[in-house]
């Protein structure tokens, strides 16, 4: 079965379900910490000494024995394809010019490993490694670390969560690096222990140098992205430095358009207008000092209120009901909904409730379902859903951070997605300083879906601007452009980064796939550089 494309927000990342994007659906390993994943190595490789010790007799077979030497050029020869093609992945340049090709490089990169982990495999089974039972036990448990680095960063590449999937990108590749390096840890050895025998050598070598490389490996992603062996990303949800819990707000929220019969629970949240109201029933703080919720790999949420906007458009919220907050899911990013039970599938959308709802476990989402929508379509099975009943969500995901730097924003959204743009908005009009801030909003109905709440966001924030259009024009665009030279002056400030995830954007734009590449052509046209735009969808979410 074929999962369409969302109705809501920019295309999700589940385009099908082939057998890989349902590995990365289901919960799979995303559920498991370290104490499990060692747990489960521990015991293969527990298993795979008991099996060579019985069947095999080990000895030091040559590489020109006739196993030997297929398992030979299986390992090497992929293996140099596979470093070739890593050191490409790493070029962040050549990624944003033609990511097409990163993209098929990244296919040789996993196939080169799968078939070089193929190789390593068939030297140890095939008794032919000279390390001893020892070092062939714990090469076994290093390749089995190894192919899970690689299955982690296709499942969070497959999410578009690519921040994650560098982070497991690094770690697989840092850990290759050990492998290189094994033949010149042998001469190491054998230089500082003269006539120590191959079998030993070779098996400390393996020990050290995987030990070493992983540890340089952890370093770099703590360095890059704050996160090391002990702060793991093993879920979606940001928990160091890259989108860090800030502290409690007194700004005041225009709460969203709620039909009033919904059922209330303890769970209620009064939204603040002063630091000393407070924050729910029991005056627990909006966000303090604890760290953000790790979900589950599919958490059960609760539709409490229903709301139809127009015939095209309901804004539904949902509760999580759990004791472990805040819930932190960063502005412009979205989060994957499945029905259980259904053969619907899954499908991916961009929560648009502020910081402080969603902290405490409140999601809203503003479903549009379109009159060709099938019976069976996920918009369609969520619009009809009644008060009490669940849905299952995954924690957040994607890349995208809210500019901070830029002081003045355009925003161009296109029907349904309005849904990363409000999320944005809830974010930035409420802190100290807001930056002054365009909304050119397009839609097929007249007034749009949230056309009175973003009407209120205008009355009461004047750096606010919210224009609302049937049809977006070039000369639209171009009219409420940001300054120029101002932009240029934030983008210059940037030192450079792996990755690009929009702080330093001036434009932002959502919507239908050709409304982004028109506002791309268009604004640069204006002589806007391409990393001042970012485009919700083309670039992640």
């Amino acid at each position: 079965m074929t999962v369409s494309t969302p109705l809501i927000g920019p295309a999700g990342p589940h385009r099908g379900l082939s057998v890989v994007n349902r590995i990365a659906a289901s919960k799979g390993f995303r559920g498991f910490g370290w104490s499990t994943y060692l747990t489960i190595l521990l015991a293969f490789t527990g298993g795979f000494v008991i099996f060579l010790h019985h069947i095999f007799r080990f000895s030091q077979f040559p590489y020109h024995s006739r196993v030997g030497r297929i398992g030979y050029y299986l390992h090497v020869i992929p293996g140099l394809i596979f470093f070739f093609a890593a050191a490409y992945q790493f070029v962040s340049p050549l990624r944003r010019l033609w990511p097409t090709i990163h993209h098929y490089v990244g296919y040789i990169f996993t196939v080169a490993q799968v078939i070089s982990t193929i190789g390593i495999l068939t030297i140890l089974f095939s008794g032919s490694a000279e390390a001893g039972p020892n070092g062939a036990a714990f090469s076994f448990f290093a390749v089995c670390w190894w192919v899970l680095t690689l299955f982690r960063a296709i499942q969070a590449a497959i999410r578009r969560d690519i921040t994650t999937h560098n982070i497991w990108i690094i770690r697989n590749v840092f850990y290759a690096f050990g492998i290189i390096w094994t033949r010149p840890g042998v001469l190491i050895n054998t230089a500082i222990v003269p006539g120590l025998p191959i079998e030993y050598a070779l098996g400390i070598t393996l020990v050290w140098v995987m030990i070493f490389w992983f540890g340089i490996g952890e370093w770099w992603i703590y360095l890059k992205y704050g996160e090391g062996i002990f702060k793991s990303r093993y879920s979606s949800v940001i928990t160091n430095a890259i989108f860090p819990a800030r502290a409690r707000s007194t700004a005041s929220y225009i709460p969203l358009p709620h039909d009033t019969t919904a059922k209330e629970d303890a769970t209620t949240i009064y939204i603040p207008s002063s630091g000393n109201d407070s924050a729910t029933a029991d005056n627990a703080p909006l966000i303090g000092p604890y760290p953000p919720r790790i979900l589950a790999p599919w958490t059960p949420i609760t539709l409490t209120s229903k709301t139809s906007l127009s015939d095209r458009a309901v804004l539904l919220r949902f509760h999580m009901a759990t004791n472990q907050y805040p819930v932190i899911i960063p502005p412009g990013r979205h989060v994957t909904l499945r029905a259980k039970g259904t053969s619907l599938g899954v499908r991916s959308y961009t929560p648009i409730s502020n910081p402080t709802e969603t902290a405490y476990g409140n999601f809203d989402f503003l479903i549009s379902v379109r009159e060709n929508g099938g019976p069976k379509s996920m918009s369609k099975y969520i619009s009809n859903l009644q008060l009490g009943q669940t849905m299952e969500m995954t924690p957040s995901q994607g890349s995208f951070n809210v500019p901070t730097s830029q002081p003045n924003l355009l925003l161009i959204a296109g029907g349904s997605g309005i849904t990363p743009i409000l999320s944005v908005l809830t974010q930035l009009l409420p802190s100290t300083t807001p930056p002054n801030i365009t909304l050119l909003y397009t839609a097929k109905t007249s007034p749009p879906p949230l056309d009175d709440h973003l009407r209120a966001l205008a009355d009461r924030y004047s750096s606010f601007t919210y224009i609302p259009m049937l049809k977006l024009k070039q000369q639209d665009v171009v009219d409420h452009l940001p300054d120029l030279e101002t932009a240029k002056e934030v983008l210059q400030t940037e030192k450079g980064r792996e990755q690009w995830t929009g702080e330093k954007a001036c434009v932002l734009v959502s919507g239908p796939p050709g409304l982004p590449k028109s506002v791309i052509k268009w604004v640069g046209e204006s002589g806007f550089a391409r990393e001042l735009i970012w485009a919700f969808d083309i670039d992640g979410r």
